[in-house]
């Protein structure tokens, strides 16, 4: 486990004077808080929907390149996507997989 892990782990348990024994992913859910490599996951997402957005700074919005823009990478269907337009939401992904009938 990766040393910040271990502090962000003993952090949690002396918020919830927690023996070390005890389990971490409930003290960190009720934290709100993510594990580590969750948390670089969900930073960098958060760096790309800026820059595509234009309130991150301008050094990191010029770095950042499309896939369509790229030419060996066109074929992609990735590529097709239009910038500004939506994917399918978390929520209405769910809401099409509930709707698909069960041949159980």
């Amino acid at each position: 486990m990766p040393i910040i892990q271990s502090v962000w782990n003993a952090a949690a348990r002396l918020v919830f004077s927690a023996r070390r024994s005890d389990h971490i992913t409930p003290l960190l859910r009720k934290l709100h808080w993510l594990k580590v490599p969750e948390r670089i996951q969900f930073r960098f997402g958060v760096l790309a929907y800026r820059c595509l957005h234009n309130t991150a700074p301008a050094y990191l919005a010029e770095s950042l390149q499309l896939v369509r823009d790229v030419d060996a990478r066109g074929h992609l269907r990735s590529s097709d996507v239009k910038r500004g337009q939506n994917l399918e939401t978390e929520a209405e992904a769910k809401n099409n997989y509930e709707k698909v009938p069960n041949n159980d």
